[in-house]
């Protein structure tokens, strides 16, 4: 899948999900702690990039389950797993986790 068909299957997930719970792009900006253009752009389909950690934030305050997404395109049970268990993650552990891997490339 190209960037650019991921991004808009993202941002209909999003804005779907986002109406589904009767909630404003403002109110899901302000939870999840993402910038209100990122979520706009995202659901439009037209975000340029979306940092892991904000990605999290949305998909965990829209309770979107992370198959949809992702799809079972060359997902193994280990992917689907580990998938799983970063899904449950709290927020502290979770950003522990991206700043250990953010050292571990630079």
């Amino acid at each position: 899948m190209e960037k650019e068909d991921f991004i808009k299957k993202l941002g209909l997930i999003v804005r779907e999900a986002r109406k589904k719970k009767g909630i404003s792009i403002e109110e899901l900006a302000f939870n999840s702690n993402v910038a209100y253009s990122t979520v706009s752009c995202l659901e439009r389909g037209v975000a340029k990039d979306l940092k892991v950690f904000n990605l999290y934030n949305l998909i965990k305050n829209l309770d979107i389950d992370p198959h949809l997404i992702f799809g079972n395109q060359n997902l193994t049970p280990e992917k689907i797993s580990l998938i799983n268990k970063i899904s449950l993650l709290e927020d502290k552990d979770l950003k522990g986790i991206l700043e250990s891997l953010k050292k571990l490339t630079n």
